[in-house]
């Protein structure tokens, strides 16, 4: 159970990063009024996304898999 809350909290930390690092990366991108930094800043931020949430789901398995034995 703990190893779960764990994961959960990792998530929402995960979240929490992702949103941050979209809203800098829009920032920066309206700073340089270019489409293209638009486009590598909302593509970064996804990609960092994506990222967090694979990286917690393999975490949070491997966590249950060595509890359940």
């Amino acid at each position: 159970m703990l190893g779960f809350l764990a994961g959960v909290m990792f998530f929402v930390a995960a979240v929490l990063v992702y949103f941050a690092v979209g809203a800098l990366s829009n920032l920066w991108a309206d700073y340089q009024d270019s489409p293209a930094s638009t486009y590598i800043a909302a593509g970064g931020a996804d990609l960092i996304g994506a990222a967090a949430a694979v990286t917690v789901g393999v975490w949070m398995m491997r966590e249950h898999g060595r509890q359940d034995r």
